[in-house]
């Protein structure tokens, strides 16, 4: 078997267990921080609030002691909304985990 062939096949090998080990991974639900930063944040549901994102940290979340400058995370949290349209922990935090 030549070097690429091999390597080609351990890939493969290694993607696969890497799927398999985080499979349960998409069916998990809200924990922790989720409650505050998507479940209950109305400001992701609008892709239109995508620009406030970047200006103040109320956006964050509904809980004004755990709000923070997080801009990217806040912005990928409503795409993740806008993509599924509704608040889905399937599909969020895919591109981010």
């Amino acid at each position: 078997m030549n070097d690429k062939k091999t390597f080609y096949i351990l890939a493969g090998f290694f993607l696969l267990m890497l799927c398999l080990a985080y499979s349960n991974h998409f069916t998990n639900g809200f924990y922790f921080d989720d409650y505050h930063t998507i479940v209950r944040n109305p400001h992701i549901e609008d892709i239109s609030n995508l620009p406030l994102f970047f200006t103040d940290i109320k956006y964050y979340g509904v809980v004004i002691g755990n709000q923070g400058y997080n801009p990217i995370l806040v912005s990928l949290n409503a795409i993740d909304h806008w993509i599924a349209g509704e608040k889905n922990p399937v599909y969020f935090g895919r591109i981010k985990n």
